[in-house]
């Protein structure tokens, strides 16, 4: 008898216990979306946080998401939730682009896109590869963005078995566009290598430089006439750092 009083009592107990956790489970808030969902349900549209020059690669700073009214999401503009805006860092603007205005998706071009070496390029100017041999190039001395001088070397013969060669500078302040295929712009603190970038070990095969169609003509002759090299341009001096 006494066994059965007991049980009676520890199955009131759990009814009482029961029946508190659901009062307490009804009357708990329902959950509410993250704030991360509840932005991504607002339009956005990508506008430029600065102004941007054309040919600039984009930095993660220059834009950012403005939210306007669904009637004011225009056919071009890039909107939120469509692509992640960090996929336009190291993009170049095909045209200026003022702080303040909407990011037009085709005046972009993304570093994957065939256009964009010659969305690099200053107007008026021109794209010219030069071969550099491996051996002869400090790795990673030389990068996108940097500024050379083109130096000549030619042979003039011997004088009394004495080699004699001439050496002079043929360009100046030359914009350095590419290395092999990295068209990696500099790369801000606190940001990862841009897009592009060669591997540690491997030595560079092709140097693109930027220049007018004159320059390409005079670049094109000292080739052909004698052995070219790339001086890296420093404040204090140049160092010879491709062949």
């Amino acid at each position: 008898m006494q066994l059965r009083n007991v049980l009676l009592i520890l199955g009131f107990l759990a009814l009482l216990a029961g029946v508190g956790l659901a009062v307490i489970w009804a009357r708990m808030p329902t959950q509410t979306p993250s704030e991360e969902n509840a932005e991504a349900r607002r339009p956005a549209i990508l506008v430029a946080a600065a102004d941007i020059p054309q040919g600039a690669p984009l930095r993660a700073d220059q834009f950012n998401w403005k939210e306007v009214p669904a009637s004011e999401v225009m056919p071009g503009n890039i909107a939120r939730g469509q692509e992640p805006a960090g996929l336009y860092v190291g993009a170049v603007a095909r045209r200026p682009i003022s702080a303040g205005e909407a990011i037009d998706r085709n005046a972009l071009v993304l570093p994957s896109e065939r256009n964009f070496l010659a969305a690099t390029l200053a107007p008026g100017m021109y794209a010219v590869a030069l071969s550099v041999e491996p051996s002869q190039i400090a790795a990673g001395l030389i990068r996108p963005g940097d500024r050379v001088d083109v130096i000549l070397s030619q042979s003039m013969g011997d004088r009394g078995g004495v080699p004699i060669a001439v050496d002079g500078t043929v360009l100046r302040d030359i914009r350095v566009v590419a290395v092999d295929q990295w068209f990696a712009g500099p790369v801000p603190a606190g940001e990862k290598s841009a897009v592009m970038a060669p591997a540690a070990s491997k030595m560079p095969k092709t140097v693109t430089l930027e220049m007018t169609e004159g320059d390409a003509k005079r670049l094109l002759v000292a080739t052909q006439i004698g052995r070219v090299t790339l001086a890296l341009r420093s404040l204090e001096s140049s160092y010879i750092v491709s062949e």
